[in-house]
Formats: structure tokens, sequence, C-alpha cells
């Protein structure tokens, strides 16, 4: 359909506990067949759009900026027109209400990008079979055997979900920084100790006070290790060094291959377990089975304050 003229014919408000509303009436007048969805995916600048503050049409006859349109009725007048218009072979009616848009804990009356993060804590609900208890000390029967199939417990941490919006596409992001522990100080959490978890971003679409805005919204799920998510054990295995320097395996009486305890060089140990990485080695704060991150990158606000 083609747009010739569009005039404003009514005007209604009120105000209530949830703040002001507005109802505008407009006259569109056009030249050829009538669409529903064409009159509401127009682009004349005289009729307001949703997400458009009162006033922001030429058209209007008031002004108030802390309202937004939120609901557009567009319908066919049946009738003939009272005043015909040349060349123009129908009239429709353009309702558009306005209201005070509800706060929500993004407030909406902050552009998106400037919206502050979403912040929320909580314990960790993360597990694991741990051979050795929080003392360090190995979990095993009255003869020192191991158990066989230990269930899983809770770790001692938290985790925190942090929410924000951004401009740019974030797949960079998604792909390298899931799943890797902070590679240095964050936020004084020491290096290690923080994980991060399957990161996810939503594309959104919004109008803004008039204005279109396209940008990202963006979750960092974090979890937290006070004794950090390294890997570790006790040194134990059915194969040991011998004197020769040969690799050798533990068979009992029966002729079936049983764990020994090692003493941290491959040898056999009759003493306690010695929990491995020992401390003696790089690996100090166990085996680093997730890859770092330099997270200063993200710019991520502080959780802590």
């Amino acid at each position: 359909m083609t747009i010739t003229q569009v005039e404003l014919i009514g005007e209604n408000g009120y105000d209530d506990d949830s703040g002001r509303h507005y109802v505008e009436t407009y006259a569109v007048y056009f030249t050829s067949g009538y669409s529903t969805a064409a009159l509401l995916a127009n682009s004349n600048a005289n009729l307001p759009k949703k997400g458009w503050y009162l006033g922001q049409s030429p058209k209007a006859t008031s002004s108030d900026t802390s309202v937004f349109a939120n609901k557009i009725t567009p319908s066919l007048m049946e009738a003939s027109m009272d005043t015909p218009i040349s060349g123009c072979v129908g009239e429709a009616q353009y309702v558009v209400e306005y209201k005070t848009p509800a706060l929500t804990i993004f407030d909406r009356d902050v552009a998106p990008l400037s919206r502050p993060a979403q912040i929320r804590w909580g314990g960790s609900d993360a597990t694991e079979a741990r051979r050795y208890d929080v003392n360090g000390d190995a979990i095993t029967n009255s003869a020192g055997q191991f158990f066989d199939n230990l269930p899983s417990f809770y770790i001692r941490g938290g985790e925190v979900s942090i929410t924000l919006n951004i401009s740019a596409n974030p797949a960079d992001i998604c792909v390298l920084y899931s799943f890797t522990t902070n590679g240095s100080d964050w936020y004084g959490v020491g290096r290690g100790n923080a994980l991060m978890g399957k990161i996810e971003a939503t594309k959104q679409y919004e109008i803004f006070q008039g204005t279109e805005y396209t940008y990202w919204t963006i979750t960092y799920p974090i979890m937290f290790r006070r004794d950090g998510w390294g890997f570790k054990t006790y040194d134990i295995g059915t194969q040991y060094i011998d004197d020769d320097d040969s690799i050798k395996s533990y068979i009992d009486a029966n002729g079936v291959a049983q764990e020994t305890l090692l003493d941290g060089l491959g040898r056999p140990w009759d003493g306690d377990p010695i929990l491995w990485p020992d401390g003696t080695t790089a690996d100090e704060g166990g085996f680093r089975v997730y890859e770092e991150g330099g997270w200063g990158f993200l710019s991520i606000p502080n959780p802590f304050a």
C-alpha cells in the first residue's frame, strides 16, 4: 500500500499507579490495496513506531519523553472518507498506545550498552570423586587399601553468573574462553582457582527512545574453587620402576595386577600415600587439565565489588 497523507485525529491519556498512559489515533490515507502487515511495517516518518516517545512524530500535539509506544493497532475504515482526498482509495486508522516502561534489573531509562551488569551468586554444585579428604588424608580402609568406585562429593567453592550487554559479536569469546581457568590473579582470585563455564550470548534488537540498537547479551558463568582446578590424586598404580629402571607390573600371588603405592619417583612405597603432583614440580597446583585464559581481555566487571 502507498500512504499519501497522515493526520492526527484523536488523543487521550491518564495517569495511574503504573505511570502515565496515552493513546493517539491517526488517519492514514492510501492509494492502493490495504494490508495490515504493510501498515505495521510502514516507514512513514509521521507514523510513530514501537519504542518512540510521545511527541516524536511531527504530527503529534503533545510531548512526554517518559513514555514510549508499546502497542500499535491498525484497522481499515469501511465507511467512505469524510473529506475525499484526490487519488486516495481508502482510509485506515493507526492507534498508538504509550506507557511508562516497567523498570527491570536493567534500568530502561538507560541505553542498552550503558546498562549495568547483572551479577548472581551462589554456592557450587560441582562434584568429584576424590581419594583424599579435606585434610589431604587418604580415604582407605583400616588396612590402607583404597576403595573402588568412590562416590562423588561436592567441592568447596562458589559460582557467579555475570550478564551484560556488548556491541560486538562474541563468537570468538565463546570459543576461546569457555572452560578456561584464570591465567593470573583475577580480582584477588589466585591463578587457577576460577574456572569459566560455558559462555553463551544472544543477539538483541531494541528501539530505545526512538533509536534502534543491535547488541549482544552475554553471560559468563564462573566457578571458584579454594584448592584450585588442577587435578591431584595419589601416586599409585599397577606399574612401578624397579632398580634397573625398568617398568614392571605389580602382580599378586594369583597373577592379578594390583595397585601399589609409589614414592613420587616411580618406586614402590610402603609409607603414607603421597599426593601427586607432590609440589616439587611446576604442577604443584595439580595437573593443569584446563587451558588458561587471559581474562583481562574480556573486561568483565568485578563480581566482588
